[in-house]
């Protein structure tokens, strides 16, 4: 059984600015700034990984009940696959 893993997409840039991460698609005019969560998030997908990995890291980096970590996990990930700025790997 194989385990699906995310990661950042190869159609955008990114760069931390000031401490917050700012994403830009290569082929549109739209960029993404990120706040604390979603920004340990995206650096997490610098190489692939798993909603139970990032789950695990949000409750080890902020104290959070794991239920609320998957949730954000979800939505983070369900938003960066609609905007183009996360690839889903098998």
């Amino acid at each position: 059984m194989s385990t699906v893993k995310f990661s950042q997409s190869n159609s955008v840039y990114s760069k931390k600015i000031d401490g917050k991460w700012v994403v830009l698609k290569k082929n549109g005019g739209h960029y993404y700034s990120f706040n604390d969560t979603a920004g340990l998030l995206w650096e997490s997908l610098k190489k692939p990984m798993s909603n139970q990995n990032m789950s695990d890291l949000l409750v080890k980096q902020f104290g959070i009940d794991l239920k609320t970590a998957k949730e954000d996990v979800e939505e983070f990930i369900e938003d960066g696959i609609k905007d183009g700025l996360i690839t889903q790997k098998v």
